[in-house]
């Protein structure tokens, strides 16, 4: 083949990943990490509410991942199924209101708690009397109410860039002006693509350059899913902050702190704190070069440290 047609290819590569496929690319190559790990989507009906949620892995002791409050919460996995999935039998759910689970009646009831309830029915469903719990940023404050309530069902737990105890809303508010916007409120739920940008700059390390237009079609696509809700949980979240930051969330399980050395969001100091707070309990591991989610930006070295952890004696 020709040089010039190798180019052609090149440049018609790079319009279409940067075109309205990518958040289709994106999604169908997450679809693809799962499901190369036996992980096909499944749905059980828990009182009012629909859970989907896959199963990945043949041996090892259960995981549950618990995802933050990103737009789609299949894709924040998709860089750990694999590498878990080959130690540990991995429990992945939608978390209430995002994905596909959502209630099946009117009612709607935010509190973390009504998560941790529904996570403990679905693993109870599933025949699994204990699991390791890994939750990451809002999954992580969903997996410290979860060990709290159903101690013996916790083996140990990893909590990664989470408002756990020490984050006040009134920080993310004023971070949140200094990048334009009125309110965290406003950065974690985007109404379109150029407040979608300014909250993947704060959130990555590097972030990925994207156009308005295809950032507005991920709008279009991932955030305006029960958005409402998502509005319901924010609004829950801010009615709470002092009531969450005064819960003790002493735990005799072994803990692992991971966080991004960059997360202006929940700065590593959040981490600091906490390890202060759980003593002899729990490790702290920072992951340079990493922001709000280094476990997307430096999967290796996130995974090492979860699979390190799980094995460990401790």
């Amino acid at each position: 083949m020709k040089w010039h047609y190798l180019l052609l290819f090149f440049f018609a590569g790079l319009f279409l990943l940067n075109s309205c496929h990518i958040p289709t690319y994106i999604d169908k190559r997450a679809e693809r990490a799962y499901r190369s790990r036996g992980g096909l989507p499944q749905q059980v009906q828990l009182g009012e509410v629909i859970l989907q949620y896959r199963l990945l892995g043949k041996k090892g002791e259960p995981l549950l991942l618990l995802h933050g409050f990103g737009a789609n919460p299949k894709i924040q996995w998709t860089k750990q199924v694999r590498k878990l999935s080959r130690k540990h039998i991995l429990i992945v759910p939608e978390l209430i209101y995002f994905g596909e689970s959502r209630p099946t009646s009117d009612r709607r009831v935010y509190s973390l708690e009504y998560q941790a309830d529904h996570l403990k029915a679905l693993i109870d469903t599933l025949g699994v009397d204990s699991t390791h719990l890994l939750g990451l940023s809002y999954g992580g404050l969903v997996a410290s109410i979860f060990y709290m309530k159903y101690p013996a069902s916790v083996n140990k737990v990893v909590i990664s860039d989470s408002p756990v105890k020490y984050y006040h809303l009134e920080y993310a508010d004023s971070l949140a002006q200094v990048h334009g916007a009125n309110s965290l409120r406003e950065l974690l739920l985007p109404g379109n693509g150029a407040e979608l940008d300014t909250l993947l700059q704060l959130t990555y390390a590097d972030p990925p350059n994207l156009k308005t237009k295809v950032l507005d079609e991920i709008v279009d696509l991932y955030y305006n899913n029960q958005r409402q809700a998502k509005e319901g949980l924010l609004n829950y979240l801010y009615r709470s902050n002092n009531f969450l930051s005064k819960l003790s969330y002493q735990t005799d399980k072994p803990l692992l702190l991971l966080w991004g050395a960059e997360d202006e969001l929940i700065p590593p100091d959040i981490g600091r704190k906490l390890k202060d707070y759980y003593g002899d309990n729990a490790q702290l591991q920072i992951i340079e070069d990493a922001g709000h989610a280094p476990n997307m930006e430096k999967h290796r070295a996130f995974n090492r440290a979860v699979l390190d952890f799980l094995k460990g004696d401790r």
